[in-house]
C-alpha cells in the first residue's frame, strides 16, 4: 500500500511541474511574438522613414548650394525666387517618384524648409513630411581659412513640421 502511494504522490509531482513549464513556455512565447510584432516595420513607416531621408536631401543640396554661391546668386543655381522672398527649388530624389520642394529663406543664416513627398506602398498617393532646418556659420578649421568672401553655413538644428 505504501508503494503505491508513492507512485501516486510523484504522479501528481511530474503533473504539477509539466503544469508548471507549460505556464512558462506560453507567457514566454506570448512575450517573444509581443515584443517582436512591435518591431516589424510596416509600409507606411517605411515610407515615413523613407521621406525624412529625401527631406534631409534637400536640406543638404540646399546647404551646399548657399555655401558655394551667395544667397543673392541662388538663382544661378536654378533656384526661383519667389513672392514671398524666399528661393525654391523642387528635386527628384531616387527612381520612385519621391520629390523634395525646399524653401531658403534668405536671411542671416538661412533657415531652410524641406517638404519631402514619397509615394505610399498603395502606389495611390503621397506621404508629405516638412522638415524645418536652422543654420549657423561654419567655423574654419584652425589650419584652414576661408576665401575672402566665401560664407559657409552648417545645420545647426532642425525640427519636423
Amino acid at each position: 500500500m505504501k508503494h503505491k502511494t508513492h507512485r501516486i504522490a510523484r504522479g501528481i509531482a511530474q503533473t504539477v511541474v509539466l503544469a508548471a513549464a507549460m505556464g512558462v513556455g506560453i507567457t514566454l512565447a506570448s512575450y517573444v511574438t509581443v515584443a517582436f510584432s512591435h518591431t516589424v516595420p510596416t509600409p507606411n513607416l517605411i515610407a515615413w522613414d523613407h521621406a525624412t531621408q529625401v527631406a534631409k536631401a534637400g536640406i543638404h543640396e540646399a546647404t551646399v548650394e548657399i555655401s558655394d554661391s551667395e544667397l543673392a546668386n541662388l538663382s544661378a543655381q536654378n533656384w526661383i525666387l519667389g513672392r514671398d522672398g524666399a528661393y525654391h527649388k523642387s528635386t527628384y530624389v531616387g527612381k520612385d517618384g519621391s520629390f523634395c520642394v525646399v524653401t531658403v529663406r534668405p536671411i542671416d543664416p538661412p533657415v531652410i524648409l524641406a517638404k519631402s513627398y514619397v509615394p505610399l506602398p498603395s502606389k495611390s498617393s503621397f506621404m508629405c513630411r516638412k522638415v524645418r532646418a536652422f543654420t549657423q556659420h561654419a567655423r574654419p578649421a584652425k589650419d584652414q581659412a576661408l576665401l575672402s568672401g566665401s560664407t559657409r553655413y552648417v545645420v545647426a538644428r532642425w525640427s519636423e513640421l
